[in-house]
């Protein structure tokens, strides 16, 4: 039985990224900008969602702002392990002034102007370089916390209304400037502080609620994955949450990463979905193929970034390399190094580039990229001394470009496919799809291999 296609809403992180929008603004089903991404370019972000919107007339395109509200409370350094109530992780090193050499550690002006929007307990946290105590409940009366959560609110409802009528090229867009839903506040919960972490999220998203603002609340789970394996706590987010009268909820575990979970919390996922659906709009902040699989339970959609964010750390590691932009083989819902899909061709009977398009992918780009000679698709893994000082070899632009828009084609494609399988056929769609690639040898290290379950294996055993 066929059910809707659960929806992607895609996350702009960077405006270098906004020819990806701008080329499917026809397959979205909603994009979400961050707060920090407002703030830094608050009127080319606007012409992009409006510019995006023309794109779908007639049917608006549905937009979030996020108020990225957990950047400004404690969180585990993923260096030490420890919690800290700073706000390190949300500064770098800038000169002190224009024109001056001298350089000072500050909170990143994005972040500095979104908590000057967000309210006052924001701005006295980047003024104290301390976490807002809104977390901690002893240090805050009821009454301050309806107004957090009121400032919150009027953030995501008014801001961009604000930029709109300061600008005269984009004045005859006021009025439409209203996002699908808003964000209650929320902050990280780590399994130290969980019962009174739990507590705070519930509450903070009961208030927003009780506000009845004009469009939905939707309350964000911004928690440990260890919480999942706590059963104890899911049972509380799944009695809880409804409570608040929230129409929708974003799930933001920690650490969970689908290609990566042991069976218990890929199960308990599943179990909370299950449990909330019916009675509110259950989303993935960060998921894959596995959450679009869980549909039939009643998630509503995911959200993800380019070719990245299906998972992400709350605390980023401060000067991490950005990764590689590998080519997603859709067999097995995974991002693969170039040569090793090249060494499993022969494997898996492929020599012909009409053997390729019919059993790893047919998208525009992978037909236009491989044409004629199977051998071209070495482009997508093509690299290159990014300048004369490099000291080794990085991704082309343009094979990583390639490699965004093959895997946000597919992951397009891939909502029909999961809405046209019956529920019950989801373990053996998982399986089947990749059992070609199963045993090839540059793959053991991503499938699992003699006995070993890896993610396809547990994907199928938490689907029965």
């Amino acid at each position: 039985m066929s059910i809707p296609p659960p929806k992607v809403v895609l996350r702009i992180g960077s405006h270098a990224e906004k020819a990806y929008f701008q080329k499917l603004a026809q397959s979205l089903d909603g994009i979400m900008f961050g707060g920090n991404l407002m703030e830094i370019t608050p009127a080319a972000t606007c012409s992009l969602i409006f510019a995006l919107k023309n794109k779908r007339d007639p049917r608006a395109l549905p937009f979030y702002l996020d108020p990225m509200t957990y950047c400004f409370g404690p969180y585990i350094d993923p260096e030490t392990g420890r919690k800290r109530n700073d706000l390190e992780a949300l500064k770098s090193e800038r000169l002190e002034k224009r024109g001056s050499k001298k350089k000072i550690k500050a909170v990143k002006r994005s972040y500095m102007a979104l908590a000057d929007k967000l309210g006052p307990d924001f701005r006295a946290a980047v003024n104290d370089g301390l976490a807002c105590t809104a977390i901690d409940a002893p240090a805050i009366e009821p009454a301050d916390r309806d107004k957090l959560c009121q400032g919150v609110v009027d953030y995501q409802l008014k801001r961009i209304e604000e930029i709109l009528s300061e600008d005269d090229l984009m004045r005859s867009f006021e009025g439409e400037g209203q996002p699908a839903a808003v964000f209650a506040p929320y902050f990280f919960v780590h399994h130290d502080w969980v019962d009174e972490g739990l507590e705070t999220a519930i509450d903070l998203a009961s208030r927003t609620a009780a506000l009845n603002p004009v469009v939905p609340v939707h309350a964000v789970v911004c928690a440990s994955g260890s919480i999942l394996s706590d059963a104890a706590y899911v049972k509380y987010l799944i009695d809880e949450l409804p409570k608040t009268k929230a129409a929708g909820v974003w799930l933001w575990f920690d650490g969970f990463d689908e290609l990566d979970a042991p069976l218990d919390r890929l199960v308990a996922f599943r179990s909370i979905v299950r449990g909330l659906s019916g009675k509110m709009d259950v989303y993935n902040l960060h998921g894959g193929y596995f959450s679009l699989l869980l549909a039939h339970d009643g998630l509503t959609g995911i959200s993800h970034g380019v070719g990245y964010g299906e998972r992400k750390p709350v605390a980023q590691v401060i000067g991490a390399v950005a990764p590689t932009v590998r080519y997603y083989l859709p067999p097995i819902s995974k991002r693969v190094g170039v040569p090793d899909i090249q060494r499993c061709f022969q494997d898996v009977g492929i020599t012909t580039p009409a053997d390729f398009f019919a059993n790893v992918c047919d998208c525009q780009i992978c037909k236009g990229v491989v044409g004629d000679d199977l051998a071209r698709f070495a482009s997508f893994g093509d690299m290159h001394r990014a300048n004369a000082t490099a000291q080794r070899d990085s991704q082309t632009p343009s094979a990583a470009k390639m490699c965004r828009f093959h895997f946000l084609i597919n992951r397009f494609k891939e909502r029909q496919v999961v809405a046209e399988i019956h529920a019950v056929d989801r373990s053996q769609h998982v399986t089947d799809k990749a059992e070609a690639w199963r045993d090839c040898r540059p793959l053991r290290q991503h499938l699992g291999w003699q006995g070993t379950m890896g993610y396809i294996e547990l994907w199928a055993e938490a689907l029965r």
